[in-house]
């Protein structure tokens, strides 16, 4: 994401509201917001599994953008977008962002906070650069917007066109109805402003090192070229330990409409009796609530089991569980399933997460649980062709995972297993 505008004390009912662009490579994959782990929603880069900006239900959000450079990245780098899933989890971000060592990643913006307001943390790969490792500067209450440099920093004419705007549209209405809803979701002049594409003369287009025709582009705050431009829009507003108010245009949002998110952000936290009754009331197509067991070893490595060569899907991995029978406890029902699929005795603990799926003949709702085994229990095959033991950074690519259950395979990537 490369424009992000934090509006801090100056929205009437409002703490803190984020108006942010991402742009991106048309190319590059990824997919629109997602319950992404307990209580938090993002946007999905398929590419790393990362996102760039993730909110939690509690208040709070992550977020980040690219730092400019003359040179591309180096090969081998790690991704910038699993580090603001990780932060968005974080239970001391401060502490966290202050461990992270700049050279292992291209160079970027960190922006994160909640009611309270936002801070921000410059981190350059060259971190030799004098004063390029500023860590948690806090954003004073106003209006901020930030792009590819430090906040304020000069050559960004799409920032400053962005602030003039959320300005004079503040002068008319200070609320994020106002602001943001206007006349129906996401049509108000906040909103707009992230879809403008004014650019300046040519005369005026900030030094680059860009061919000249796409350095003047980069002065849109909606950007469009050849090859790059914006992919996506967030409106969000916080208050006092929860999510006012969530938009997401998944798309320009010169052209695509705005949706409201609330409903998702509400989902990312559903118990299991709420996740339950959503397969009555969500749609009219077939659905299957099923449960798996996040089993963990001591070792840090978690349980997968592959399926049988007769069963659909035949011979992808899963974590193990299956069915919830009707009137059947889904705590009940992943201990049975755990007894009758590899032969153990597991306690079933707390649910860790809450997956969606939708295949092509039913959509699919999966409770998670942490599980441990029994003292003496040992895994084995019974009802599936084969088990292993893996790390979760063995879980990519090494193994055809079903679909259903890849979005946890990028949490415990982010997070690690639970304990």
């Amino acid at each position: 994401m490369c424009t992000i505008a934090i509006l801090h004390r100056v929205v009437a009912d409002s703490p803190l509201v984020i108006a942010a662009n991402r742009d991106e490579l048309y190319a590059r994959p990824t997919r629109g917001p997602a319950v992404i782990g307990d209580g938090v929603v993002g946007g999905i880069d398929e590419l790393s599994g990362g996102t760039w900006l993730a909110v939690h239900a509690s208040g709070r959000f992550a977020a980040v953008t690219n730092q400019r450079a003359l040179a591309p990245p180096a090969v081998g780098l790690r991704s910038r977008g699993l580090i603001v899933r990780a932060l968005i989890a974080a239970p001391d971000p401060v502490a966290y962002v202050a461990a992270i060592d700049p050279t292992h990643h291209a160079s970027m913006n960190l922006v994160w906070g909640d009611a309270r307001g936002a801070m921000v943390a410059y981190l350059r790969q060259d971190a030799a650069v004098p004063g390029r490792r500023q860590r948690g500067a806090r954003a004073a209450a106003g209006v901020h917007v930030l792009c590819n440099d430090r906040l304020g920093a000069p050559g960004f004419p799409r920032g400053a066109r962005l602030a003039a705007a959320i300005h004079a549209a503040l002068a008319v209405d200070p609320t994020w109805r106002a602001l943001v809803d206007g006349d129906g979701v996401g049509t108000g002049p906040l909103a707009r402003a992230l879809g403008d594409h004014a650019r300046v003369p040519h005369a005026d287009v900030p030094p680059s090192h860009l061919p000249a025709a796409l350095a003047r582009e980069l002065t849109a705050t909606c950007i469009h070229s050849e090859f790059y431009g914006t992919r996506s829009a967030t409106l969000l507003a916080l208050g006092d330990d929860r999510v006012l108010g969530y938009r997401h245009a998944d798309g320009p949002p010169c052209v695509m409409p705005f949706q409201d998110g609330d409903p998702m952000i509400r989902r990312s936290t559903m118990t299991t009796r709420e996740a339950t009754m959503a397969l009555t009331t969500m749609t009219d197509r077939v659905r299957k609530l099923v449960v798996a067991g996040l089993i963990v070893g001591a070792d840090g490595r978690v349980l997968i089991t592959q399926r049988r060569a007769d069963q659909s899907l035949p011979l992808q991995w899963e974590f193990p569980g299956g069915k919830v029978e009707a009137g059947e406890a889904p705590v009940a029902a992943l201990a049975r399933e755990l007894a009758e699929e590899i032969g153990v005795i597991a306690h079933v603990g707390r649910i860790w997460d809450v997956l969606f799926h939708s295949y092509p003949a039913f959509d699919l709702v999966m409770l998670v649980y942490v599980c441990q085994l029994a003292p003496g229990e040992v895994p084995r095959p019974v009802e599936v062709a084969d088990l292993v033991w893996v790390t979760p950074a063995e879980l990519p690519g090494a193994w055809d995972i079903l679909p259903a259950d890849r979005p946890l395979v990028e949490r415990l990537i982010v997070e690690g297993s639970p304990r």
